[in-house]
């Protein structure tokens, strides 16, 4: 629930683009909706470094929004997708080379239809909405609609696995969305400003 501050910090600070006071504000509501939900027992000073440590995943998807809405607009959609999906092939190799290849691949034929029902349904298709739309939205909009997230597996642990949730679970859900649509779209003038920053 970091990607809408690490997104807004990111525009601004490296490329350039002033945020919004609504993108601002949208960013801070949805940082508080997720502490709602978490509470403050679910940090344990022993684990601060770790979660400090963690947070470079977040740092890392959003610069890579950043330069997928400013910087590969010129190239086709499925193009985005093959650029974005190099790095999530490259990154686990020395995980795959310390273990099996067996452990890696599917055991049966069953086995590799569901594995590729799953890579269409699960990565291709929202891959190519993603890779579609986010650069005609804006980086800030695109981190702040990822945000539906947390209120996505409220719905789902309530509906498919009948779990109770709580006023504040729901109530973080409707800080959420409208902090999504608090989020203005990108500001053309911005876009155009910012865009010309280059990522060597």
């Amino acid at each position: 629930m970091t990607f809408p501050i690490f997104t807004t910090l990111i525009s601004w600070i490296w490329f350039g683009e002033q945020p919004s006071r609504r993108a601002i504000i949208a960013a801070l509501v949805v940082l508080v909706a997720s502490m709602l939900v978490l509470g403050p027992s679910a940090i344990e000073p022993d684990h601060l470094s770790d979660l400090i440590l963690a947070l470079s995943a977040p740092l890392s998807f959003r610069f890579m929004l950043n330069v997928l809405t400013r910087q590969l607009t010129p190239m086709p959609p499925l193009a985005r997708i093959a650029s974005l999906a190099s790095g999530a092939v490259i990154g686990p190799i020395p995980l795959v080379a310390w273990n099996e290849l067996g452990l890696m691949l599917p055991k049966s034929g069953v086995d590799w239809w569901l594995l590729i029902g799953m890579a269409l349904a699960t990565f291709l298709l929202p891959q190519l909405l993603y890779a579609s739309f986010a650069p005609a939205i804006g980086p800030a909009r695109t981190s702040m609609a990822s945000s539906i997230e947390l209120p996505t597996n409220f719905a789902v642990a309530w509906l498919a696995f009948e779990q109770i949730i709580g006023f504040v679970h729901w109530f973080a859900c409707v800080l959420i969305i409208g902090a999504i649509v608090m989020t203005p779209a990108r500001n053309p003038q911005n876009s155009d400003d910012a865009g010309s920053k280059t990522v060597i």
